[in-house]
């Protein structure tokens, strides 16, 4: 049971170090863009996107012709 543990906060931790680092080469023109998409997103303002959200924000944009 610890070793499962272990291994889920390697594995937690890997994966936030790898996020940090693509992250880290987004050019500022496209996080301006990105967090611009994520306000229209996000509609009650709280930071975070429900699936209701991301859904409606997504089948806003005309470009993107998803059925799900």
């Amino acid at each position: 049971m610890i070793i499962n543990m272990e291994q889920y906060m390697h594995q937690a931790k890997l994966r936030q170090t790898t996020l940090t680092y693509i992250a880290s080469r987004i050019p500022e023109s496209q996080i301006s863009e990105l967090r611009g998409a994520f306000m229209k997103f996000d509609k009650n303002g709280d930071g975070q996107l429900t699936h209701q959200e991301l859904m409606e924000g997504i089948q806003s944009v005309p470009e993107i012709n998803l059925s799900i």
